[in-house]
């Protein structure tokens, strides 16, 4: 029995060094020279791209941090300096210096000048220097999916666990653990920030549960409607949470932490990954098909407010499975199958 997350693909900001960049909040980078690309790169409709970038599959938490973008993968993490569009892959390894492997993530984050990957088939999480390596620290962590760097702390969510622990950076010590759910599967995995809080989606309640840093208690939590299921990727605007429902679901769930109530329930033609919010609007990828490995799909925009689905944008040459603003620019990452590559596209904003 698969008693592990439901989905293996972040795409979520990530607090780095002590604030959270707002999306977009870069000014936008100049025109560099692109890093040079093979002619079989995907493409986004009606879109023209300001760069192209090929990198290891699977694909994982996309982070903004320290002037650059980092696109964690299943053989390490992808750097793209947000100026020069310099790339720079980085190979993150186990403590005997082979490859890192795993069943799940690749979940990552980037703060406290330094790498951090949570592994949850090994039950740790390792940190690395920033050019990676072998890890210069090794913390058990149960279970452990997602992470967020949110002031001087890391949380993670432990999926069988049915909490989210709040760990020293630098002794690896629990400072807290907070419980928002059962222990059994489908619990804890996408997490957020939103107005100081901390926000987790946890599958097997229905629920999407918010925790008070100043107490480490939970302050409540919002059920979801029907037929979506908070289990995946959390976007935020407003006062709003857009949390992915499970792959079988193919919605999105939307919930209002200022009334603490459920707000609607979304469904879509295939996956729901990566809900974030660019310019004015929400943008999400829905890939296809369902039962994978994905090959297909595109990019969609959702007003906000009125949750009306607006523009859709058809990805060709693979399935989108994440989308973010970042130094100025939109950016999309592509897989196609159980290739062994994937894509990473920097997009021009003005076309979201």
């Amino acid at each position: 029995m698969n008693t592990g997350p439901q989905t293996h693909r972040r795409a979520v900001i990530t607090l780095a060094l002590a604030a959270m960049l707002a999306t977009g909040c870069s000014a936008q980078a100049a025109d560099p020279p692109a890093s040079p690309t093979a002619t079989d790169a995907p493409a986004v409709e009606g879109v023209t791209a300001e760069a192209e970038f090929q990198t290891d599959a699977p694909t994982g938490t996309f982070v903004e941090a320290d002037g650059a973008v980092w696109l964690f993968t299943r053989k390490g993490v992808t750097r793209v300096d947000s100026k020069t569009n310099e790339a720079t892959d980085i190979p993150l390894l186990d403590a005997d210096g082979n490859e890192a492997s795993g069943d799940y993530g690749p979940f990552g984050a980037v703060g406290f000048g330094s790498l951090w990957v949570s592994d949850f088939p090994n039950d740790e999480i390792r940190r690395y220097a920033m050019t990676g390596g072998r890890p210069t620290q090794i913390i058990p962590s149960p279970n452990s999916t997602t992470m967020l760097v949110l002031g001087d702390d890391l949380w993670v969510a432990h999926h069988l666990d049915g909490t989210v622990t709040r760990l020293d950076p630098t002794s690896g010590e629990v400072i807290a653990t907070v419980a928002v759910g059962k222990a059994r599967k489908g619990g804890p995995e996408g997490l957020a920030e939103l107005d100081g809080k901390v926000w987790v989606s946890v599958e097997n309640e229905g629920y999407v549960a918010g925790i008070d840093p100043a107490t480490d208690a939970v302050i409540g939590t919002i059920d979801a409607l029907p037929p979506a299921t908070p289990c995946g990727d959390i976007g935020t605007m407003g006062t709003r949470l857009y949390s992915a429902a499970c792959p079988r679901e193919h919605a999105l769930a939307v919930v209002d932490t200022a009334s603490m109530s459920p707000v609607g329930s979304l469904s879509f033609d295939g996956v729901v990954l990566a809900p974030a919010a660019i310019g004015d609007g929400l943008w999400l990828c829905v890939a296809r098909p369902a039962s994978g490995p994905w090959t297909e799909g595109e990019v969609t925009r959702l007003d906000p407010e009125t949750l009306e689905v607006g523009a859709t944008k058809t990805v060709t040459g693979g399935a989108p499975v994440a989308i973010f603003s970042a130094g100025g620019s939109v950016w999309v990452a592509v897989e196609e199958g159980e290739a062994d590559t994937a894509w990473l596209l920097r997009l021009p904003k003005t076309d979201f």
